[in-house]
């Protein structure tokens, strides 16, 4: 019995032993408050994380990129009575400044179409003429005309123009002018007579002072045999310049211009036409045309010279100009028109033109009309 007490002794220290040593390894247990329970891997619902691209700034506004604007380039060769791209052949080449009739009955005329630059001017109190200078003939065929008499008043503008001036025949007191400024010129009553031909309709309906026609095409074959020197001298410049737009900027508005010359009854007027750019109109009571294309002339510039005119006092009714000289007129283009200054210091010298401040006047590129009206004459802008 006691043996038996003795063994459940030793049993129960050793395992008391046991306990102990186990409970002395043991770290101190964390009280369950402040146990952190993780949860177990599992598979995460966020979507999987990728490489974010960084934020890109909020895209400013920008101006758009206009193509840029084309540069404006100055032809090599240009026509010196229009400002248009020629070749250097035209460019070179002397005009001609041909005389043709302007009456009521002489009306319409054939050939103006093809003018680069149309003069009208006064021969008597009531009559005027038109001097139509060409750079070249392409355009006149089959005829220029009717043809008539130079006069001592036209002589003295075309001087300095470098002009061949061409007429049907004309008084003694022209011709000693002609002479005396040095002109080129062809009487087509005389050396130029292979030249020309009767119109038998002009003169039938019109009257024989008004027939005589100007042959474009023999007159260039011939050219060489009636005049010394075809070309412009090295260094001639246009008594004309020219920028693209001659619209002239402070200008007043006008749609319709009226040209009274003088105290006589012939009236030009010239309408607008802001489609085209251009203007055409009434030649006294008739349309400003030209009967072999009828066709309207039509002209991007109108200068307008104010011009110191005296009848003769011969009896005769003609006129007198004060040229070389100085006056005032005005420039109209592009629907607008502007007072302008004009001179001509000397027979030789040619016509300078410039706006009121002295900044030398710049006319539309292309054809122009030229009134050489008496000071006084009635001008209408409407």
């Amino acid at each position: 019995m006691k043996q038996i007490r003795l063994t459940a002794a030793i049993l129960c220290g050793a395992m008391l032993f046991s306990v102990l040593a186990s409970c002395a390894e043991r770290p101190a247990e964390t009280p369950e408050s402040a146990v952190e329970f993780l949860p177990e891997e599992t598979e995460s619902i966020l979507p999987p994380e990728t490489e974010s691209e960084p934020e890109s700034e909020p895209e400013s506004e920008q101006e758009p990129i206009l193509p840029p604007e084309p540069e404006e380039t100055t032809p090599e060769f240009t026509n010196p009575l229009t400002g248009e791209e020629c070749d250097e052949a035209l460019s070179r080449r002397r005009p001609y400044a041909v005389i043709i009739g302007n009456t009521a009955k002489a009306s319409p005329q054939e050939g103006l179409a093809a003018a680069d630059v149309l003069i009208e001017w006064m021969v008597t109190i009531t009559i005027t003429r038109f001097c139509a200078l060409y750079q070249g003939l392409d355009g006149t065929e089959p005829a220029i005309g009717g043809t008539r008499s130079v006069r001592v008043n036209i002589a003295d503008a075309v001087s300095g123009m470098d002009a061949i001036l061409i007429s049907a025949g004309g008084p003694k007191v022209a011709y000693d002018r002609v002479s005396e400024l040095g002109l080129t010129y062809i009487n087509l009553l005389s050396k130029g007579a292979s030249c020309t031909y009767r119109d038998e309709v002009r003169r039938k309906t019109m009257a024989y002072e008004h027939s005589l026609m100007l042959k474009p095409d023999t007159l260039e074959s011939k050219l060489q045999n009636l005049v010394t020197r075809t070309e412009h001298e090295e260094g001639y410049e246009s008594f004309l310049k020219f920028t693209n737009d001659g619209t002239p900027e402070s200008g007043e508005k006008s749609e319709k211009v009226k040209i009274k010359f003088g105290v006589g009854s012939k009236t030009t007027t010239l309408s607008y036409d802001a489609e085209k750019g251009t203007y055409s109109g009434l030649n006294g009571e008739k349309r400003l045309m030209d009967a072999a294309t009828e066709e309207d002339l039509s002209f991007r510039n109108l200068v307008i010279l104010l011009i110191d005119t005296k009848d003769k006092g011969d009896g005769s009714t003609h006129v007198v100009t004060k040229v070389p000289g100085s006056g005032e007129g005005y420039f109209v283009c592009g629907g607008k028109y502007i007072p302008i200054d004009w001179e001509k210091k000397s027979d030789a010298s040619p016509f300078t033109f410039s706006e009121k401040d002295g900044t030398p006047l710049e006319i539309g590129v292309g054809k122009t009309y030229m009134a050489f009206a008496p000071t006084g004459s009635k001008i209408d802008f409407e």
